[in-house]
Formats: C-alpha cells, sequence, structure tokens
C-alpha cells in the first residue's frame, strides 16, 4: 500500500505545489517499476545543510521516520543517501548487512540504490533512495533509470523555484508607482531579494550626487538600523567599485578579493559564506548598487556560492529600482515645476 506525501495545498505557490506532486508520481514510478519494497525522496535543507526526507512511497512509513534527518557525509556509517548526496555520485549495494555505508533504518532492508539529485551548476541538492527486502535486487540498468528518475525531479524543483523568482519579480513589478517617494519600493525590493536568494542581508544603496557617496537607503539585516547614515565613497570597497565601474561583483569570499575594504560588513568577515553586489542603472548612468550577503554555515556541503542565475534575479531587482528611482526624479521635478508655476502666478496676482 502506498504511503506517498502529500503536501498541503494551503499557502504553497502552484508551481510549488504542482512541482511537488511530480517528484512524489516519479518516487512512485521508481519503487513500482523497479519492484522495491519502499523508497524516499530527501533534500538538502539550505539553513541546516542536512538531509530532509520531503518524499515517501511504500511500505512501513510512520510520521515519526519521515521526520528523520541525515547528516550529509562521505564517512562509513553515514548511511547510503548521505553518501549519494555528498559525493553527488549513485551507490548500489546487494547486501547492506556488508555495506560500510549503510545506516539502518528499516529492519527488512536487504539491497539498497540510490542517485543523486544534481542541479543545472553541478550541486547536488538531495538523493532519491530505493530499497529492497530482497537481496542483489537492483542492476546496473536499474541504476541508469534511477539515475534519470532522479536528474527529471532534479529539473521539476529547478522548474518551480524559476517560477516562484518570477512570480517574485512580478510582485515587485506591479508595486512600482508614479511617486517621488521611492522608499517603500525600496524596501519591498530589500525583502523580496533577501528572501528569494536565501541571503540573509539585502542592502540598497543609493549615490548622492551633491556628495558622490553611496548612501544606505533600505536594508533586510544587520545594516537596517544604518539607513540614513551609512554610505561609501565612490570607488571604495567592493561596494564603491561596483558603482564606479557598472560591473557586479560575486565572490564566495570577499576577504580574498583585493578590492574589499570590509568598511560596514553586515557580519564578521570571518561569517561571511557569499557576496554579490550588482549596480542599479538609471538613464544618465549608475544610481547606486544592490547587495546581498549570506552568513557561513558550518556544514561544508552547504552551498554558499550565488550562482550565474542568482545574479540574472538581482539585477532585474536592480533594474526596477532604477526605473523607480528615475521615477521619482521625474515626479519630484514635476512638483517642482508645478510649484514655481503657482509661486510665479500669485506674483503676477499680486504685481
Amino acid at each position: 500500500m502506498s504511503t506517498g506525501s502529500s503536501p498541503s495545498s494551503l499557502g504553497v505557490p502552484a508551481a510549488v505545489q504542482s512541482s511537488r506532486q511530480t517528484v512524489a508520481a516519479l518516487l512512485r514510478d521508481a519503487v513500482r517499476s523497479l519492484g522495491a519494497t519502499r523508497g524516499f525522496v530527501a533534500l538538502v535543507d539550505r539553513e541546516s545543510g542536512e538531509l530532509v526526507i520531503e518524499f515517501t512511497e511504500g511500505e512501513g512509513w510512520t510520521e515519526e521516520n519521515r521526520k528523520r534527518r541525515l547528516s550529509i557525509g562521505q564517512q562509513e556509517g553515514r548511511g547510503i543517501t548521505a553518501y549519494v548526496a555528498a559525493s553527488g555520485r549513485p551507490y548500489r549495494t546487494g547486501d547492506v548487512t556488508t555495506d560500510p555505508y549503510y545506516l539502518p533504518f528499516f529492519d527488512d532492508v536487504r539491497s539498497e540504490l540510490a542517485a543523486p539529485l544534481i542541479d543545472a551548476y553541478g550541486r547536488a541538492i538531495g538523493a532519491i533512495n530505493i530499497e529492497s527486502d530482497r537481496p542483489d535486487a537492483f542492476d546496473e540498468c536499474d541504476e541508469h533509470l534511477l539515475r534519470a528518475i532522479g536528474s527529471q525531479a532534479a529539473l521539476t524543483l529547478a522548474m518551480a523555484d524559476y517560477q516562484v523568482r518570477e512570480r517574485a519579480l512580478l510582485e515587485v513589478a506591479n508595486e512600482l508607482t508614479l511617486t517621488a517617494n521611492a522608499m517603500p519600493f525600496l524596501e519591498r525590493v530589500a525583502h523580496t531579494a533577501a528572501s528569494t536568494l536565501g541571503a540573509e542581508d539585502c542592502s540598497i544603496f543609493v549615490l548622492d550626487q551633491a556628495t558622490g557617496r553611496l548612501v544606505l537607503k533600505a536594508s533586510r539585516g544587520p545594516l537596517a538600523s544604518l539607513v540614513g547614515d551609512a554610505s561609501y565613497q565612490l570607488g571604495s570597497g567592493l561596494t564603491g567599485w561596483v558603482a564606479a565601474s557598472g560591473q557586479p561583483a560575486r565572490t564566495g569570499d570577499p576577504r580574498l578579493d583585493p578590492r574589499w575594504r570590509g568598511v560596514l560588513p553586515e557580519f564578521p568577515p570571518e561569517d561571511i559564506g557569499a557576496y554579490m553586489a550588482v549596480p542599479i542603472n538609471g538613464i544618465s548612468g549608475v544610481l547606486g548598487v544592490l547587495r546581498v550577503v549570506r552568513r557561513r554555515r558550518t556544514s561544508m556541503y552547504y552551498h554558499h556560492e550565488f550562482t550565474e542565475g542568482d545574479q540574472d534575479l538581482l539585477t532585474t531587482l536592480a533594474n526596477q529600482i532604477g526605473v523607480s528611482l528615475e521615477i521619482a526624479k521625474l515626479m519630484e521635478r514635476l512638483v517642482q515645476s508645478e510649484r514655481m508655476a503657482a509661486w510665479g502666478e500669485m506674483s503676477a496676482r499680486s504685481a
């Protein structure tokens, strides 16, 4: 009897709900077509660096063992699924009782086969695992098939993530308004960028044309209390370099970058796991900088680095900020023009 997980649709975007249903169906097909007793899909928890069982199929599953977390690692005794997620390679054993990596989970398991879920950047984001109560139940052909199913599951999850990001961008774009006050919009972008990119901090610096300094105008994270006060000199540090050059900067450890100065670090330098900043462009040139920072995790299997796709998303958000700032400047000029016209009319009447 199937005990496949069925996620609730409450508060879950349609793209995510659909992707979960697809992955659950892929797992169900894998268990049935390969004659397995049961199976599961575990995904890497971005916060803890552990494997979390997200989908189950087959016999013997309970709420308690579904909640079990797996510590990722290639050491013996950590578990076959943990080894696959750490190494990014499939693994097959016909006798778990003599296997050095096997970690007991169900008493009836004799054979086990697992394959990694690899994203577009070659990183393992999880693993699909099937088990049998028969010895030597799986062969090389089964391994190839499970790898293909794992690839399909990874692609499904990637597409869902893409759709979630697309939805976030559309929601931000819909909030662009004709107003001289761009601050609420900047705060919304900071929130969206941080939550969508899994960053602990997102800060927006706007160039003050009078002083030539980049002034912190919005922040979600440790720098929030410095909004309006903190600033960079144009060209100083990585953030200043992005504004001066008009080029993005992306690094795993900013301390290794000669442009970095650590003037306004969101965290102690040794705690920064990844840094990314892109210019905010306007009609007349660079208007500021949008940057995000991730805190370093202790797990060696946690993916700190921002990807090219992350940079594309941040660039799109920066472009929306640029539009907002240009609109704000235009509206301010219109207001000033109307005031000048009103003053002129009042002066003419009093003459």
